[in-house]
């Protein structure tokens, strides 16, 4: 067991790091949404208690809901320090786990034990694929905070957030020819 945790001491470090940097998005963003949420009611319910007609009552003409789950994944995502840096770092962390992994097969004796018994091509491949399964880390990290985005926003209506938000994740183009 000591061995096993020891042969993949760089995934588990990459995998905290990206718990960690998860947790700590999520949590921002939590604090700052609710912040917000908290101001954009208190407009909506003083401009519901005026009935003026100024643009800024205007623009609260209906109750205020939360952004849906895209924006905010996409707000996650793009403006957090820690996350927005992954989109460069990432793929250089997982260069080095899934190399990490081949080298120390080879340097096991992995293709000279394994040449007895099976082509070298059909060696190579697998030891190929078996390092190529590291992939899979940044989609399930993504996957795993769209997950936390609906769980914060709680619904999918797209078209309110992007018109009383006025933040498009996709910018407002690419949004209007989905």
């Amino acid at each position: 067991m000591l061995d096993k945790l020891k042969d993949n001491i760089l995934l588990i470090l990459l995998c905290v790091y990206l718990i960690f940097c998860a947790v700590i998005a999520v949590y921002n963003y939590k604090i700052q949404s609710d912040y917000w949420f908290e101001i954009e009611n208190g407009y909506y319910e003083q401009c519901q208690i005026d009935n003026s007609d100024t643009i800024l009552c205007n623009h609260y003409s209906e109750p205020v809901k939360r952004r849906d789950t895209l924006t905010t994944f996409g707000y996650i995502i793009l403006t957090d320090n820690k996350v927005s840096f992954l989109q460069i770092l990432a793929p250089l962390l997982i260069m080095i786990v899934a190399v990490n992994s081949f080298h120390k097969k080879l340097k096991k004796g992995y293709f000279k034990n394994s040449l007895t018994r099976i082509d070298y091509k059909k060696s190579f491949k697998k030891l190929y694929l078996d390092s190529l399964k590291y992939v899979f880390i940044m989609p399930i990290f993504l996957i795993t905070i769209f997950v936390c985005s609906y769980f914060l926003s709680g619904n999918f209506d797209y078209e309110y957030s992007s018109r009383f938000y006025n933040y498009d994740v996709f910018g407002i183009e690419n949004s209007r020819n989905l």
